[in-house]
């Protein structure tokens, strides 16, 4: 959690697929723990299915916290994802999560 006061948490990273790839683009939003909508938003262009062997993905993994409480549980719908603030703790572990129907 910043301590200047900012809501700006996290730092963007960029991965190289590797060469033999043979995974969807859905296993490395899983790795990186994002949600597949946010990896594409990041990506455009990619193969969902089958991302190029050698091409580079960003994965955006900086954010804007909530302008709220930093406590307990905080979904935001808009971006589809869940903001955990463990008691005690000054920290913030974000998931993705899905809205169905």
């Amino acid at each position: 959690m910043p301590t200047d006061g900012s809501r700006l948490v996290g730092q963007n990273q960029v991965i190289t697929i590797p060469d033999d790839n043979k995974q969807p683009l859905e296993y490395f939003a899983a790795k990186y723990q994002m949600g597949l909508s946010n990896m594409l938003e990041a990506n455009p262009g990619v193969d969902t299915y089958l991302p190029k062997g050698g091409s580079v993905l960003n994965i955006p993994q900086q954010l804007i916290l909530p302008d709220t409480v930093h406590e307990g549980i905080v979904i935001n719908s808009a971006e589809m994802r869940l903001y955990y603030y463990p008691k005690g703790t000054n920290t913030v572990i974000v998931l993705p999560i899905g809205i169905a129907s």
